[in-house]
């Protein structure tokens, strides 16, 4: 394959590269735009795709490296600190990955904050879980590597989101020495994450609710990757804002599970869990009752730090109806004065006041 054809179309499961590896010796990398470079042309195929565009890796600034590094090594790609999309992006080239590489190459999405030229604690758990123990080197200054294996992006936001076979496969070495543990039904709270952090208002109430009706309120950022893995792993259902946890627990979902998915905002998002649920072989449903998007200051439309209105009544209907809940007429909707009092306390957040529009619907859902 030519590695540097100028019309290298956006990785699906279908294209060969996607699934291919590619071996290259004497490479440059620039870590600014997360670059790999081959004789001064950027390399594609090691380029960051997100929603059907090159997101990182494209032409950029050609500087002299300053650091060589001999031997074999393999390409990861862009080392994201924010879970959803470490667990999206940063492991989509993973599958291919064996402990026989001299390292795994990140660069960090955020250069010039050393605090990101290292794994979390999160991230190398689950690189463990993967069974990955290599080396890590994480890129901050351009680089020279003898020679370097590009993995195919098998993985990602956008149509990639169903992920490639060779992909798919790999993801559940996370879970397979990791026994069930847990309760039966289950909620990816976001209420314990920073107001900053978008979810919908009345949350509380929600949780509430779920609770009396068995569901064990689960807020995922307090549990180890171990542990998530073993309580979606026994859950029979899952229920959720949607959200960054789904994608975790999309790498061990099987096909008995039920997967709800609760709109928080006005946005496609949700499609990217959706199509890794079925890549996976899982169905999902998707109940979208927003009825007013708050939207943080200086922004026109909601984004992943919005809040959702829901319409409280027509949710515990449909989860009744989809099986999730047994009874609905016992719902108690959320505090009018306190969703008012939640909603200053997102603005106070954000400095600033959310602004309230009317919903539109949310491109489609199932």
């Amino acid at each position: 394959m030519n590695m540097h054809q100028p019309s290298i179309r956006p990785p699906t499961t279908q294209s060969d590269w996607a699934t291919s590896t590619f071996e290259l010796c004497s490479v440059n990398i620039e870590p600014i735009s997360g670059t790999v470079l081959k004789d001064g042309m950027p390399v594609q195929e090691a380029a960051l795709w997100r929603n059907g565009t090159m997101y990182r890796g494209g032409a950029c600034e050609l500087r002299e490296p300053t650091r060589t590094l001999p031997g074999r090594h393999v390409w990861g790609g862009i080392l994201f600190h924010h879970f959803g999309h470490f667990v999206t992006e940063s492991v989509s080239r993973l599958w291919a990955v064996d402990n026989s590489f001299d390292s795994l190459i990140f660069v960090p999405k955020d250069m010039g904050r050393p605090v990101f030229y290292r794994l979390a604690g999160y991230q190398q758990e689950l690189l463990s879980r993967f069974g990955i123990t290599c080396p890590i080197t994480i890129v901050t200054e351009p680089t020279q590597v003898e020679t370097l294996v590009v993995p195919g992006q098998g993985f990602g936001l956008g149509e990639i989101s169903l992920g490639t076979p060779p992909f798919r496969s790999f993801v559940r070495r996370a879970g397979q020495n990791v026994p069930a543990a847990g309760e039966r039904k289950l909620y990816l709270s976001r209420s314990g994450l920073p107001k900053k952090t978008g979810s919908f208002v009345g949350e509380t109430a929600v949780e509430q609710n779920l609770a009396r009706e068995g569901y064990r309120i689960y807020h995922p950022e307090r549990e180890s990757i171990t542990d998530q893995l073993a309580q979606y792993k026994a859950a029979t259902h899952i229920l959720g804002a949607d959200g960054s946890a789904f994608h975790l627990a999309g790498f061990v979902a099987e096909e008995r599970q039920r997967i709800g998915v609760i709109l928080r905002r006005s946005a496609a998002d949700y499609k990217n869990i959706v199509n890794q649920m079925t890549g996976m072989g899982v169905g999902t449903e998707v109940l979208d009752h927003v009825r007013a998007d708050w939207i943080r200051p200086g922004k026109s439309k909601p984004d992943d730090r919005s809040y959702g209105e829901l319409d409280s009544a027509s949710l515990a209907e449909d989860l009744a109806d989809r099986g999730f809940i047994d009874q609905p007429t016992d719902w108690i909707p959320p505090d009018e004065k306190a969703m008012e009092v939640e909603v200053a306390e997102v603005g106070q957040a954000h400095k600033g006041v959310m602004s309230r529009r009317p919903a539109g619907r949310a491109a489609n859902p199932t």
